[in-house]
């Protein structure tokens, strides 16, 4: 007999798919992306200014152009990545053992990013006042396995995620070499995740929803000389809640379709990042950062109930159907590089880094995501067309280090709401990454 809410237990497990392919483009399932010229020097230097992408990581750089200024950056990403099944605790309900088959063939594709950011001085009123305005996607994620039937489906199969995030900002320099500024965050979410219902040959279960949450930003930028610039940076936490529909389509464990209303709710990370710029002659600089995310907030992944199905949910309106422990720890991110001013037009860079994943054990690595420690490895440069207009171009390799991964599926195999089965595994993933820019002053 289908039981309503062991689907639903299984459900959260594919709340583990948010982190999936995201999880290639910077730890956890954040989007590092939102700069040319910072992905050109692995984002060493990435909130001590520069260019007015600094703001994404510091919202004072919006004083380091004068006048009226905006930048649009394009960034693509070309990630690698599969997940193997290497064991089951009941291989039975896979088939005879594994028939589907144990990999899941490529789970990611081509990702496009956009971010873009203006500044204005207020010069008639007061030109140590600007007002700036970022818009990026700070969190995203999209996987799809092209073995969509493959022992792991059961846990999880398709997965998107998109963020939209507008930061207005106000700056003021307190003096000639000290900025300082607030903001805020709104930010739109949209997601879509399944998986396997009750077999991995069997039908879609999935969830589709979509939020608004809303946060803050603050930063200070301080020059001490002309050739020393350090910045430091804060990006509020955002509690966001998913609300829209979970449906079962027919499969083993369910004989029609059901839906019902439902809620995700999922705590995104504060972020803090400290850079610096110096001088070391007048056409060559040194960069760095620390930056801090506090990936530990994701301490679970929750289901709730918002409304009725064609089969009735243990449970009131607004209690717990579900709960799939996280407990990922925080993430760190160290960047080292350089720019050499070729000549008065060409501006050449590079960088490495070296990110450390919130994930440190193989039970906490939800299925899909083929984050690890990684080592960035970057290059670019920036040409002055004009005064007013410049172009950058950048490109990346990350090198992601092997993981493997130990999960259990929630309940609701073969129709029944009896244990999941425990699963163990293996993920391979790489990241190239170009990115262009143009940089306009009105």
């Amino acid at each position: 007999m289908f039981n309503s809410r062991a689907i639903l237990l299984s459900g959260i497990a594919g709340c583990a798919l948010m982190a999936s392919a995201a999880s290639l483009f910077a730890g956890g399932f954040a989007v590092r992306q939102h700069s040319t010229s910072g992905l050109g020097s692995a984002y060493a230097g990435a909130a001590a200014g520069g260019d007015l992408s600094s703001m994404y990581w510091n919202p004072a750089a919006a004083t380091v152009k004068d006048g009226l200024n905006s930048e649009s950056h394009y960034t693509l990403m070309a990630p690698q990545a599969e997940v193997n099944v290497l064991s089951a605790s009941n291989p039975a309900v896979l088939g005879s053992p594994f028939a589907s088959g144990t990999n899941s063939g490529e789970i990611t594709s081509l990702a496009l990013i956009s971010a873009s950011y203006y500044n204005y001085q207020f010069k008639n009123y007061d030109p140590n006042l600007f007002l700036g305005l970022a818009i990026n996607s700070p969190f995203g994620l999209k996987t799809k396995p092209e073995n969509g039937h493959y022992a792991g489906a059961l846990i999880g199969r398709e997965s998107y995620l998109r963020t939209f995030n507008f930061s207005p900002t106000l700056a003021y320099k307190i003096t000639p070499q000290i900025s300082v500024a607030v903001g805020a965050q709104f930010q739109y979410a949209t997601a879509k995740f399944s998986f396997a219902t009750g077999t991995p040959m069997a039908g879609d279960t999935k969830f589709e929803g979509n939020g608004i949450s809303a946060g803050w930003t603050a930063g200070v930028l301080w020059q001490p000389t002309a050739s020393t610039s350090i910045g430091l940076g804060y990006r509020s936490g955002m509690k966001t809640d998913l609300d829209g529909a979970y449906i079962n389509t027919p499969g083993a464990a369910v004989a029609a379709a059901l839906s019902t209303d439902a809620q995700v709710k999922l705590n995104l990370p504060d972020m803090i990042t400290l850079s610096f710029r110096q001088s070391l002659t007048q056409n060559m600089r040194v960069l760095g950062t620390v930056e801090w995310t506090n990936w530990s907030v994701l301490k679970e992944l929750r289901v709730v109930a918002d409304g009725s199905s064609a089969v009735a949910i243990p449970g009131a309106v607004g209690s717990t159907i579900a709960n799939l422990p996280v407990g990922w720890t925080d993430g760190w991110f160290f960047g080292l590089g350089g720019e050499y001013d070729y000549n008065q037009r060409l501006t050449l860079r590079a960088g490495g880094a070296y990110e450390i994943t919130p994930i440190d054990a193989p039970t906490k690595r939800l299925i899909g995501t083929p984050d690890n420690d990684r080592i960035w490895a970057s290059i670019g440069a920036t040409y002055k067309w004009s005064e007013t207009t410049s172009f950058d171009l950048a490109y990346s390799h990350v090198f992601i280090k092997d993981s493997t991964w130990d999960r259990t599926s929630l309940g609701a195999l073969g129709g029944g709401a009896g244990p999941g089965v425990r699963m163990t595994g293996t993920m391979e993933s790489s990241l190239d990454i170009i990115s262009v820019s143009m940089k306009s002053r009105w």
